[in-house]
């Protein structure tokens, strides 16, 4: 418990003291305030005299009255009361606070598990959301002229020459025999023979 203060009746005090001198008063100062920060005075009275810093002649004059104030042993009754009250207060302030501080860090921390839990479960619902989007994201199907496009084209003798190509021209051709078309004569590899059949087919 920490003394660093003390209680001083000043209506009690100027009634017990109005018969003292002033070096009197001083001593009965010094000695009440070291009783209450060591919990009592020394069993030595040259000690107790060098606390009140009187001389030797001062304290043989005043150490009887002094006394009076005091039980045998120097012992204060009014202090020692005191003290004990100073004591229970402390202690049960001391108590509270201690309860009181469980108290506040318990609800911090559920307060912070609290916070927790709830930035999870909005990085759940975050995720799961975006999960959704992707999965119900309609399929883009390509349209007739990109699938046309990705499919291999047959091949076509009539694509390979200007002008038209009829069906006898084409038959000429798989012959062997030259074909006439707008007065040039066609001829036709092996190959081209092959692209033939299968365009017509």
């Amino acid at each position: 418990m920490s003394r660093h203060w003390m209680p001083l009746y000043i209506g009690d005090y100027l009634t017990a003291t109005r018969h003292l001198s002033a070096a009197e008063h001083g001593a009965y100062l010094l000695l009440i305030m070291s009783y209450w920060d060591k919990g009592s005075l020394p069993s030595d009275e040259r000690q107790i005299m060098r606390l009140t810093a009187m001389t030797d002649k001062e304290w043989r004059d005043s150490r009887d009255t002094l006394a009076e104030f005091f039980e045998p042993g120097w012992v204060h009754p009014r202090i020692d009361r005191e003290l004990a009250e100073a004591s229970e207060k402390y202690q049960r302030r001391s108590e509270a606070g201690r309860a009181g501080g469980l108290k506040r860090g318990k609800s911090k921390q559920n307060s912070s598990n609290a916070s927790a839990v709830q930035e999870a479960n909005g990085k759940q619902k975050n995720s799961n959301a975006s999960s959704n989007a992707i999965s119900n994201a309609p399929s883009k199907r390509p349209s007739k002229t990109e699938a046309g496009l990705n499919q291999p084209q047959p091949h076509s003798l009539r694509s390979s020459y200007p002008g038209d190509l009829g069906d006898s021209d084409l038959d000429q051709l798989a012959q062997g025999e030259p074909a006439e078309l707008h007065g040039q004569d066609l001829s036709i590899s092996a190959r081209a023979l092959a692209a033939i059949g299968r365009g017509r087919a």
